[in-house]
C-alpha cells in the first residue's frame, strides 16, 4: 500500500500533463527486455506479411508500436546505445561514449567496461568483469535499490558486451554463448546454477554444429530478390562449424545463436521462478538478426541471410511469448521490444543506385592528418588517436612547442573539411561552451563527454559509411541515426501505432511509472503516455 501512495506521488508531480487519460497501473511480475542487433523499423515494414500471427506480429496487433525511435547518440556503439535506453541519459551525462575512448592522462585507451579473460587466445570469451565506466545508475540498479534486492535482475546475450550494458552496475546473473566449447556461461568466478549445467549438458549447440544453414524457404521470395534483376540468383548454404578455437564462431551468427537463447531464457524463468512474486523482475535477452557468415556489400539493409535470420526467430519469439503466457501470464507480464542497429544500405548499393557513396578509414586519415600538421610544426606525434569519428591531439606536445591547442584544432578542422566523406566537423571546445538544440550538432553535443570525447568530432556525408572495430568486432557503420522500432506489450498495454519521432531516453522514465519505482536521478526523459494510458 506504501508503495502505490509513492508511485502515485511520482506520477501527480512528473507526469501531471497526462492526468486526464493516465492512471496508476498494477506493477508487471515480470518486465522482459528483447534487444535484437541490427533489427530496423523498415524490416517489421518488408517483412509483416511474412510472419507468422503469434510472434512479431503479435507485438505489433496487439502493443503499442512506436517506428521512429531515435537514440540521438552518435556512436556506433552498441553499448553506448542501451546505457542511453537504460539510464534515460545521453552519453554526455552517462559517459559511455564508445566501446573505448583515448585517456589523456594515462596516455593509452580506456574501454567502456573491462573484461578479463582467463585466456584470451585458447578460450577469449571466459573471464570476469572488473568495472564498468557507466557514470549513472540504470533502471535494473534503481529497481534493486527500490526493492531492497528482492527483485531478480538477469542478462542474457550472445557475448560480454551484449549483457554488461543490458541491465545495471552489478555483474550477478550474466550469462553469454561461449564460442570455443558452444556452452552457456557466465563469469568465471561465479558458479553456474544446476538448472544451466543441465541445460548445458544436453549439448544442443555441439549436436547442431554440423549442420549446414540455408533458406528456409524458397529463395526466390526473398526482399533481396523483389523487382526485375538481370542477375542470377544468389543461393546460399554455410557450414556453421568453424576451424580454430572458436568452432562455434559462425554458429554465433546464425539462426541457431537465436534458438540457443530462447531455449537458455525458458529454463532460467522456469527454474528461477521469475515474474512469481510481487517483486518485479527484470530479464534481458539480447538477440541478433546479423549473419557473421557474410563479408562485403552482400551484408546490407536486408540480404536474405539476415531475413531469413528474421524469418526463423520470429518463430522463436512466438514460442517465448507462449511460454510467458500459460507460465506467468500476460497480464502480468511487461515486454519491452527494441534494437541496435548501425547500419542501413552500403555505398555499393548506393553507387548502384546513381547516389553518392563511399567508405571512411578514420585510422588512415589520422595518419595523413598527422603529416599535415608535422608540415605546418615540424616533426611529431600532433594526432595521439582517433576513434569513432572523434581526433585526439596531443597536448603535451603542443604546449611543450608553445603552440595554441585553439589553433591547431582550427587548422585540423579546416584539413579534415576537405577530406573526401567527410561533411562536418566540430571542435570540443565548441561543444563545451554552446548550446545546440537540435540537429547534428545537438547529437554531437549530447554524445560529448569531457575527458574522454576527442578534440574534433566529425560526422559523414549521406551515404558514407566507415567501417570501424568495436570490441573485437568489425561493424560497417553509417553516419546518421537510424530510425528503430519501439514495442510495448502486455500488462494493460493497448493497441496502437505512433509515427512520431519518440526518443530512447523516455524509456526509462517509461519503465518506471510501469514498475511503479522512482525515476533514477541523471534520467532526463518524459514517460511515453501512449504507454501509461488506458
Amino acid at each position: 500500500m506504501m508503495r502505490n501512495k509513492l508511485v502515485l506521488l511520482f506520477l501527480l508531480v512528473g507526469v501531471n500533463i497526462f492526468a486526464q487519460t493516465t492512471s496508476v497501473k498494477v506493477a508487471p511480475k515480470l518486465v522482459l527486455f528483447i534487444n535484437i542487433n541490427e533489427l530496423q523499423t523498415d524490416h517489421f515494414l518488408a517483412l509483416k506479411h511474412k510472419f507468422g500471427k503469434n510472434g512479431f506480429n503479435r507485438l505489433l496487433d496487439e502493443g503499442t508500436l512506436y517506428t521512429n525511435a531515435q537514440y540521438g547518440t552518435f556512436s556506433s556503439f552498441h553499448g553506448s546505445k542501451r546505457s542511453t535506453l537504460l539510464t534515460g541519459a545521453y552519453p554526455s551525462d552517462h559517459g559511455i561514449i564508445s566501446d573505448k575512448w583515448y585517456n589523456r592522462y594515462g596516455k593509452d585507451s580506456e574501454s567502456a567496461f573491462q573484461f578479463t579473460g582467463t585466456d584470451n587466445i585458447a578460450h577469449p570469451d571466459s573471464g570476469d568483469f572488473s568495472s564498468s565506466k557507466n557514470k549513472l545508475a540504470t533502471i535494473c540498479d534503481e529497481l534493486e535499490l527500490f526493492t531492497r534486492n528482492q527483485s531478480k535482475i538477469a542478462s542474457i546475450g550472445i557475448n560480454p558486451a551484449d549483457v554488461v550494458f543490458n541491465t545495471g552496475h552489478k555483474y550477478s546473473n550474466m550469462f553469454w554463448f561461449d564460442r570455443t566449447t558452444g556452452e552457456m556461461i557466465t563469469q568465471g568466478k561465479d558458479t553456474l546454477p544446476e538448472w544451466a549445467n543441465k541445460y548445458n549438458s544436453h549439448g544442443f549447440p555441439a549436436k547442431n554444429i554440423n549442420n549446414l544453414w540455408g533458406p528456409s524457404t524458397d529463395i526466390r521470395s526473398y526482399h533481396e530478390y523483389l523487382g526485375d534483376h538481370k542477375t542470377e540468383i544468389r543461393h546460399f548454404l554455410y557450414q556453421l562449424k568453424q576451424e580454430g578455437n572458436t568452432p562455434f564462431d559462425r554458429f554465433s551468427g546464425s539462426p541457431e545463436i537465436n534458438t540457443v537463447l530462447r531455449d537458455f531464457s525458458v529454463a532460467m524463468l522456469l527454474n528461477e521462478a521469475y515474474g512469481k512474486d510481487e517483486y518485479t523482475d527484470f530479464v534481458s535477452i539480447n538477440f541478433t538478426c546479423k549473419p557473421k557468415v557474410l563479408k562485403g556489400s552482400k551484408n546490407s539493409l536486408l540480404c536474405a541471410e539476415q531475413e531469413d535470420m528474421l524469418l526463423r526467430l520470429d518463430q522463436e519469439i512466438a514460442s517465448l511469448l507462449k511460454v510467458i503466457e500459460s507460465q506467468i501470464g500476460t497480464e502480468h507480464t511487461l515486454i519491452m521490444l527494441t534494437s541496435t542497429p548501425s547500419q542501413r544500405y552500403m555505398p555499393e548499393q548506393m553507387k548502384a543506385q546513381g547516389m553518392e557513396g563511399g567508405s571512411f578509414n578514420g585510422k588512415k586519415i589520422s595518419a595523413l592528418l598527422n603529416l599535415y600538421l608535422m608540415a605546418l610544426h615540424g616533426q611529431g606525434k600532433w594526432v595521439l588517436g582517433y576513434h569513432d569519428r572523434q581526433f585526439y591531439l596531443n597536448h603535451d606536445l603542443i604546449k611543450k612547442e608553445g603552440l595554441k591547442s585553439s589553433d591547431l584544432r582550427d587548422e585540423a578542422s579546416e584539413f579534415l573539411l576537405d577530406v573526401a566523406g567527410i561533411d562536418k566537423t566540430i571542435s570540443g571546445s565548441l561543444l563545451r561552451t554552446n548550446t545546440y538544440t537540435h540537429g547534428l550538432f545537438k547529437e554531437m553535443q549530447d554524445s560529448y563527454a569531457y575527458n574522454r570525447s576527442g578534440d574534433i568530432m566529425i560526422s559523414l556525408l549521406s551515404g558514407w559509411s566507415e567501417e570501424v572495430d568495436l570490441s573485437g568486432q568489425k561493424v560497417e557503420s553509417i553516419n546518421h541515426n537510424i530510425k528503430v522500432p519501439l514495442i510495448f506489450w502486455g500488462s494493460d498495454i493497448k493497441h496502437g501505432a505512433i509515427y512520431r519521432k519518440v526518443e530512447m531516453v523516455d524509456v526509462a522514465a517509461t519503465l518506471s511509472a510501469l514498475m511503479q519505482i522512482p525515476i533514477s536521478e541523471g534520467n532526463i526523459g518524459e514517460p511515453l503516455h501512449e504507454v501509461l494510458s488506458h
